[in-house]
């Protein structure tokens, strides 16, 4: 199943009017992809700063990696185009 397959046009949410149709073919499962993220990131984060921090004694090692991660994923967010982005 495509994360980014076309709503069918009978679940247009903008023909439907106010009879409760929505359409949740992409916003849906795009919501789940970024849940599985966030929980996975929930799990693995603290694992990881522990492991670092019993490794070498400090947690600065974990921190400027969390730092570097960060900021990987902000510049890698200007990337996106703006068709993308103003659909």
């Amino acid at each position: 199943m495509s994360l980014l397959r076309p709503c069918p046009p009978e679940r247009d949410p903008t023909k439907c009017g106010s009879k409760g149709v929505t359409c949740l073919g992409t916003s849906a499962r795009l919501g789940d992809l970024i849940n599985a993220i966030g929980s996975i990131s929930g799990f693995v984060g603290p694992t990881f700063y522990g492991l670092m921090k019993d490794l070498t004694g400090s947690s600065n090692g974990a921190m400027y990696l969390f730092a570097l991660l960060g900021a990987l994923g902000g510049f890698l967010a200007l990337l996106i185009p703006v068709q993308l982005v103003k659909r």
